[in-house]
């Protein structure tokens, strides 16, 4: 006689995943229910990263906006601007991947984007 089930395993498996699946849809169900609730996001920590300091590529960046794409400026003058006298020191970097041109006594910005 035939087995009345052949692909018990297969079955076996998906009702398997099926209940796994559903306890992660019941843990997604409770977090939103979690931060939805006023009261309780009042008590989560708050991820406020204004004290935090700038990673090395917003620095870079922030160094970048000080230079203007007409007018040359001098590296001690957009360091000051910047308020940040350690800025700059790998200039030649800069120079050399295309962010700064060399104009007269100072550098000018060029128009290639700098990703942050």
């Amino acid at each position: 006689m035939p087995d009345v089930q052949p692909f018990q395993h297969v079955i076996d498996e998906l009702e398997r995943r099926i209940v796994a699946h559903q306890e992660q849809i019941d843990t997604y169900r409770k977090t939103l229910a979690i931060l939805r609730d006023p009261v309780t996001t009042l008590l989560l920590p708050s991820h406020n990263h204004a004290n935090s300091k700038p990673s090395p590529r917003e620095r870079t960046a922030l160094f970048l906006n000080q230079f203007d794409r007409t007018t040359p400026r001098e590296l001690a003058e957009a360091r000051a601007r910047a308020q940040d006298q350690t800025l700059g020191r790998n200039i030649g970097i800069l120079l050399k991947s295309g962010y700064l041109k060399r104009r007269g006594d100072g550098y000018i910005r060029t128009g290639k984007a700098f990703p942050v």
